[in-house]
């Protein structure tokens, strides 16, 4: 699937190397390959951090002018848990 023919698909969980010990790709990288594969968004989920939400957007947002096309929307999230009884 290249760039000119997008899918509607969005990808809701996905995690950077700001999720320590989890994530192993740059935002900037997760964003390009979203991008190459024709994702309509791409939500950045690390864990107990939105570290990763500005790099991802800088990056989607620089794609788009770049190459003069719809730009990825993103979606912002967090992954966290809650300890207690």
């Amino acid at each position: 699937m290249s760039r000119n023919s997008p899918t509607d698909y969005a990808e809701l969980y996905c995690i950077s190397n700001f999720s320590f010990l989890r994530g192993a790709s740059h935002p900037e990288e997760l964003v390009g390959q979203a991008a190459e594969l024709g994702y309509r968004a791409l939500a950045l989920t690390d864990e107990c951090s939105l570290a990763g939400a500005v790099r991802a957007f800088l990056a989607g947002a620089q794609d788009a002018l770049a190459e003069d096309s719809e730009a990825l929307r993103p979606a912002q999230g967090r992954e966290g848990g809650a300890n207690g009884p």
